[in-house]
């Protein structure tokens, strides 16, 4: 049984935006299996609504809330950064992924 709750977060796009589509295959495919081995954890997606000039409070709370928060750092925006410096301040757990692009040859 959950004892524990772990929050994905990403604001790669909005609704059906291809960004968010892509949002949700790495929760899908990346995420999912991975906290599979980890029966302790309920994971969540947090559908995050893009407010320009805001902090979302209901974000902040998820973000100091949760015992793991697991972010998408593609696309964030400056004050994902922010909300995410809040969760880290602390010394709360958070593990941190970016796509990258690399060249190949």
């Amino acid at each position: 049984m959950a004892e524990k709750d772990c929050r994905f977060i990403t604001n790669r796009g909005m609704s059906d935006s291809p960004s968010s589509a892509a949002g949700e295959i790495v929760y899908e495919t990346l995420v999912l299996p991975v906290m599979a081995h980890f029966p302790e954890f309920a994971t969540h997606l947090f559908e995050y609504d893009i407010e320009p000039g805001s902090i979302a409070d209901d974000f902040m709370g998820t973000v100091l809330e949760a015992d793991l928060v697991i972010a998408d750092m593609t696309d964030l925006s400056y004050s994902g950064y922010f909300q995410l410096g809040v969760r880290v301040c602390p010394g709360s757990c958070c593990f941190l992924t970016e796509l990258s692009q690399h060249e190949t040859d």
